[in-house]
């Protein structure tokens, strides 16, 4: 009888630590807890192992679902406002962030690349002069056709263009720098190459 008594006591023990809800963060935590309540930007709960103790709290930001003990699951939503483009709100500073990043990956420049290079290729043969070409092509800022924006909302905003046309400017000074080298490098090659063969 007594060993009955203390397998009871026991599996009822075990199902009191099991049945737990469990908060899951967005930095991929898992934190056992009894949720007492989810509000618009807070949920409160209380530690695992301390049921009648102190009520915590998360912001609903740092929460990406809530498990409870019953099997029920909770997917935390957080409303994003959004301006009149239907973006979300942001600060000048974040969109000009992202205009920024986002000319690195989408600008590329190819034509600047060949552009340069055959330009400083042709440089050994007119006394440098095809070198005003790629220095025209750094100075010019990229034309509004070659400037692609992933979503077209983001170039009705002044912010997100101004910093994505200044990070595409830079690049096209980097394009048109590393083609000119390319051309000059590539082109000493030819000619060492023709001397050696005419005079070895």
């Amino acid at each position: 009888m007594k060993k009955i008594a203390f397998f009871l006591v026991f599996f009822l023990g075990v199902y009191a630590v099991q049945a737990q809800d469990i908060i899951f963060k967005t930095s991929g935590d898992q934190l056992p807890a009894k949720v007492t309540e989810v509000k618009e930007s807070t949920i409160f709960y209380t530690l695992s192992d301390s049921a009648q103790g102190p009520v915590l709290s998360l912001p609903k930001t740092e929460v990406f679902m809530i498990q409870y003990a019953n099997g029920t699951t909770e997917l935390i939503k957080i409303e994003i406002p959004l301006d009149t483009l239907g973006l979300p709100v942001k600060s000048a500073a974040e969109f000009s962030r992202d205009g920024r990043r986002d000319a690195r990956l989408l600008y590329k420049g190819k034509g600047v690349f060949w552009g340069s290079a055959a330009a400083g290729a042709m440089s050994w043969f007119t006394g440098g002069a095809t070198l005003a070409i790629p220095v025209a092509m750094a100075v010019t800022p990229p034309s509004s056709r070659t400037l692609r924006v992933a979503d077209p909302r983001l170039a009705q905003n002044r912010d997100y263009m101004q910093g994505y046309r200044k990070q595409a400017h830079w690049r096209k000074v980097g394009k048109a720098a590393a083609g000119t080298g390319t051309g000059i490098l590539a082109s000493a090659a030819l000619v060492v190459a023709v001397v050696l063969i005419v005079f070895l």
